[in-house]
């Protein structure tokens, strides 16, 4: 049986953007408010970043685990990282390396903090139906800082835990009097094929 409807967008692909609005809607406020970083937010970036294009942050879905599944959904535990670029040279008596680092790992507790907090819980979803269940930043990974072009690049890597429901769809019954399936068998050189004309 063909769907004679669209498939929907996943659910995934819409908390994958949930995720960076939130995070550069929320930068941005601090940024107006309070000075500091406002960098550009991407979505499934692979392409280095060039230090003109820094501070960037970059989330990529990385997998999805089933965790429960009925015939009407399936929950999921979708992993997310979140990519943060950063550089800084060296400023009076401070050294680049020092700087770039400090600001990477602030600007990743910034991150940290806005999908921590409890008012992101479930991504601003509506908890009825229930698409993200909850989430947790499992593990910040932060690199050395990267002084081959003298720019100091450090980069760091937030990996997001999310919980989340996908919908399956629903049984759509067939009127058996409204279709007639017949079948042959062909035999091959490459075993038997079967072969289904729906009429």
């Amino acid at each position: 049986m063909a769907f004679n409807f669209q498939i929907p967008i996943q659910n995934f692909e819409i908390i994958r953007d949930r995720i960076a609005l939130i995070i550069a809607t929320e930068l941005e406020n601090q940024y107006d408010l309070f000075g500091g970083f406002n960098p550009s937010v991407w979505i499934e970036r692979f392409i280095p970043f060039d230090i003109s294009e820094l501070p960037a942050v970059n989330i990529v879905l990385e997998s999805l685990n089933l965790i429960s599944k009925n015939p009407g959904k399936c929950t999921y535990e979708a992993k997310f990282n979140v990519q943060v670029s950063i550089s800084s040279g060296d400023l009076y008596d401070q050294s680049g390396d020092v700087l770039s680092s400090i600001d990477c790992q602030k600007l990743s507790g910034q991150i940290r903090y806005i999908l921590e907090n409890p008012n992101n819980l479930r991504l601003q979803f509506h908890a009825n139906p229930s698409i993200v269940q909850g989430n947790e930043i499992s593990e910040i990974l932060i690199s050395k800082p990267d002084e081959k072009d003298g720019n100091y690049s450090t980069i760091s890597q937030l990996a997001l835990k999310i919980r989340m429901e996908e919908n399956n769809g629903v049984v759509v019954p067939l009127t058996g009097e409204s279709y007639v399936t017949s079948m042959r068998i062909e035999t091959t050189n490459k075993g038997l094929k079967l072969v289904i004309n729906n009429t």
